[in-house]
């Protein structure tokens, strides 16, 4: 009896695509973040992401304000930096000047405000922060959840393509689940520095100086964790705070805006660590919620 051996086809490594090479993952956010300048890029583009869709998903700028993008299924909203809308183009300029401070890894915390009441100005509604370490001289940035986290290396593209993704679905979930904002919504940005490395004169562009001031929420307010993101050379946490309030029967002058099932691509608390930091907030303090 003879036997005829069979030829098999094995895979090689190089014939498997990671979840980052296989999608459409590349039209938003880098391919590749195995150096400190890339993976800086895919830090800027996470937090331009996140507030962009925090803006949208609380309805505080018109629907032609963003481009559309979609992350395998995850639809997403971009704030285009030239905006026809006037709130919003100062937004995304506010960002500009916050990634000059992250790139000189000056920037300790970023640090993005929703208020409701002119009058309060000391009362905050809605707190979203973002907190930049830069371990080895690699900038890593963590959105603050009551947690430490320990240093990661070597992560996997797959890890941070899944973290990534659970991280916009949950700013989806949270913000859809808040209470409508008043017409009288507003919003500010303010940033914290490093002081031991941060020239005392240093301002980036749009932004001012202020004095810090602690953020106290009322009992009852949400605080909530929404993931975590972890490269390399930077990791980032996402940490909601809000009062929770009645739905009101004034309604927003905006269109309340929902993701639908379609999609479509287009091309057009605030805690001082213990190095201390330096408040700064935009010249420009406050933006109407309404275009």
């Amino acid at each position: 009896m003879s036997c005829t051996g069979q030829k098999t086809r094995t895979t090689s490594k190089q014939d498997v695509k990671n979840l980052v090479q296989a999608g459409n993952w590349s039209r938003t956010f880098p391919a590749k973040m195995e150096t400190e300048t890339k993976s800086c890029v895919f830090v800027k583009k996470l937090l331009a992401v996140s507030i962009s869709n925090i803006t949208y998903l609380r309805s505080m700028f018109p629907e032609e304000a963003y481009s559309n993008r979609s992350m395998d299924g995850l639809p997403l909203k971009i704030l285009m930096e030239k905006n026809k809308c006037k709130p919003a183009a100062t937004l995304a300029s506010w960002l500009v000047g916050a990634f000059d401070a992250l790139e000189k890894r000056y920037l300790r915390e970023l640090l993005f405000i929703i208020y409701v009441d002119p009058a309060m100005p000391d009362k905050v509604h809605e707190m979203y922060t973002f907190k930049f370490s830069y371990p080895g001289g690699n900038v890593a940035c963590q959105m603050l959840q009551g947690e430490e986290r320990k240093e990661v290396e070597n992560i996997h593209p797959d890890t941070i393509y899944k973290s990534t993704q659970n991280l916009l679905r949950s700013i989806i979930s949270i913000t859809q689940g808040l209470s409508p904002l008043p017409t009288s919504a507003y919003l500010s940005m303010k940033l914290t520095y490093y002081d031991d490395v941060t020239p005392e004169d240093y301002e980036p562009a749009g932004f001012g100086p202020a004095e810090h001031q602690d953020v106290q929420f009322p009992l009852g307010s949400l605080h909530l964790g929404s993931g975590d993101v972890a490269t390399s050379h930077h990791s980032v946490k996402l940490r909601v705070d809000a009062m929770q309030v009645e739905h009101s029967v004034e309604q927003p002058s905006m269109v309340t805006n929902t993701y639908s099932a379609t999609e479509s691509d287009s091309e057009p608390r605030a805690n001082v660590g213990d190095a201390g930091g330096t408040l700064r907030h935009p010249v420009i303090t406050t933006i109407s919620c309404t275009c």
